[in-house]
């Protein structure tokens, strides 16, 4: 009976420490905003997402190559809003004048860190076909540089303020 607990019970207890600590990286990591760009509204495998590229700005951070793992440095822009990439680096050799570092990979000249999907309801996919424009994500980044989305702003309200008006404009 006890192995038969253990077996039950283990993979749910590995699945709710799993999910505290995503959440707690969310929560306690440092953040920043970051224009998007869209070029795909929806990932048809995997329900309603909204999917996106990172705008880092001009830099091109796989020009070089750095190997499997690349970090980009983020700096404030003028305005001190959105974060844009300054440089990239091997992540083990991280350069001191670094404000915010976010790690990903290139999957040729585009750079990928993993955060480029936002779920969203089902009943607001209908006005999001397309991502507007003026958008951008809020990630919390944890001491290695992993980003975790928090949010996607439209402006400066969420995704989900702006679909519910968009559908609301189009009821009237």
């Amino acid at each position: 009976m006890s192995k038969f607990l253990f077996s039950l019970l283990f993979p749910i207890l590995l699945l709710l420490g799993w999910v505290i600590r995503l959440e707690y990286q969310t929560q306690t990591g440092q953040e920043v905003r970051i224009r998007i760009k869209g070029y795909d509204p929806r990932d048809l495998l995997s329900g309603h997402f909204i999917r996106y590229q990172l705008d880092l700005g001009a830099f091109d951070p796989c020009s070089e190559d750095l190997g499997p793992t690349v970090c980009v440095c983020l700096n404030s822009e003028v305005d001190g809003k959105f974060q844009i990439a300054s440089g990239s680096f091997r992540c083990e050799s991280e350069p001191g004048d670094c404000q915010f570092k976010l790690k990903g990979s290139c999957r040729g000249s585009q750079f990928l860190a993993g955060v480029e999907r936002y779920s969203i309801a089902e009943s607001l996919a209908p006005v999001l076909q397309r991502l507007p424009e003026n958008s951008s994500v809020i990630l919390s980044l944890d001491s290695e540089g992993n980003g975790h989305v928090k949010k996607v702003l439209v402006e400066d309200q969420s995704l989900e303020e702006f679909a519910i008006k968009k559908l609301a404009e189009q009821k009237s």
